[in-house]
């Protein structure tokens, strides 16, 4: 079965007209950047780069868990 699976799109994509192998190529690279390129420009590893060690990465992030739990706690409700 995943045979014929493969074999229905090889064939697929095989007679497929120049322009849509064209629109497929601009898809797969709008996909490589926003999936790879944005990822390592907008969201870069910040506990890697500001910790040395997994114990200091997990004491970060568990004061921030609960001083981010502590300070919405304090709020009053009126």
């Amino acid at each position: 079965m995943l045979k014929r699976i493969f074999r229905f799109y090889y064939q697929g994509f095989r007679d497929m007209p120049k322009w849509g192998k064209q629109i497929w190529l601009i898809l797969l690279i709008k996909l490589f950047v926003i999936f790879v390129l944005v990822k390592f420009i907008f969201f870069p590893n910040f506990l890697k780069t500001n910790f040395s060690t997994d114990k200091e990465r997990s004491d970060y992030v568990f004061n921030e868990l609960i001083n981010k739990s502590e300070n919405d706690s304090i709020t009053v409700k009126h």
